[in-house]
């Protein structure tokens, strides 16, 4: 797994436009922590469900800085419970945040 990470982290340093790589990596971010939102909710966003747990509070905006450069992410926030994703807490506790 070392292997392969670094060879992604040499893959980015190297690409010359490393816009795709941030377009992917913030696609890839979001998608995480809207499934674990969902996941947490019980409903997908803008849904009506009865087995709706809790409601969603808005996002909360938070810069990710990576080595193919700064990555604008809108972390969702839930009304009661956590007030972050676990995707953006292991992130953040790894360096990547």
């Amino acid at each position: 797994m070392t292997d392969e990470r670094m060879a992604l982290i040499e893959l980015i340093e190297k690409q010359a436009d490393s816009a795709f790589v941030r377009d992917m990596l913030a696609f890839a971010a979001d998608r995480v922590m809207e499934m674990e939102v969902e996941a947490r909710t019980g409903a997908a966003k803008g849904a009506r469900s009865p087995l709706r747990e809790v409601q969603r509070n808005g996002y909360r905006d938070r810069d990710w800085d990576t080595r193919a450069g700064r990555i604008a992410l809108e972390i969702p926030e839930l009304r009661k419970g956590s007030k972050r994703c676990s995707q953006a807490t292991a992130l953040s506790s790894e360096g990547w945040m």
